[in-house]
């Protein structure tokens, strides 16, 4: 082998290392994978001491009749707080079971409140507003599935 090409054999591999062993650093501090997200389908959304899990509308197959709004409720505060009320876009309007849902301090088990006529098929998103008797009103956007597709997994 002549010395241009071992020469231009190192070069070229010097090139190659420093290519990628550099090319790490271009996603910086705001890479997707240094931001947190829900690996589900079901939405998230934080309001005063409240935290909503897992929110999702199980419809049937051909987006209207019965629904259900499934979430999981944690209060992370110092006292008891309760859900006062319920809009979903595309429903009817929203009775909670009771008038309220009490939510102790800690997790709850996943609640389910049934939604009359709902007008949403199987993939759309719908406008969800909570009103917490402590906690305020928060408004996360949720999924609408199909039993299979929420057992499922998708």
């Amino acid at each position: 082998m002549s010395r241009s090409t071992v020469r231009t054999a190192t070069a070229l591999a010097g090139a190659l290392l420093a290519l990628g062993s550099l090319s790490g650093c271009a996603a910086g501090f705001n890479a997707a994978t240094n931001k947190p997200y829900t690996p589900t389908n079901g939405s998230i959304v934080n309001v005063g001491k409240m935290a909503v899990r897992s929110v999702v509308v199980v419809g049937n197959e051909n987006g209207s009749g019965q629904a259900d709004l499934i979430a999981v409720f944690v209060n992370t505060g110092q006292v008891p707080d309760a859900l006062t009320g319920i809009t979903v876009q595309g429903a009817d309007p929203v009775t909670v079971p009771g008038g309220t849902l009490n939510l102790p301090i800690g997790p709850d088990q996943p609640n389910r409140v049934l939604l009359e006529k709902l007008q949403a098929t199987p993939g759309q998103l719908v406008k969800i507003v909570m009103t917490f008797r402590d906690a305020g009103t928060a408004e996360v956007t949720a999924l609408v599935m199909t039993p299979t597709g929420l057992v499922s997994g998708g």
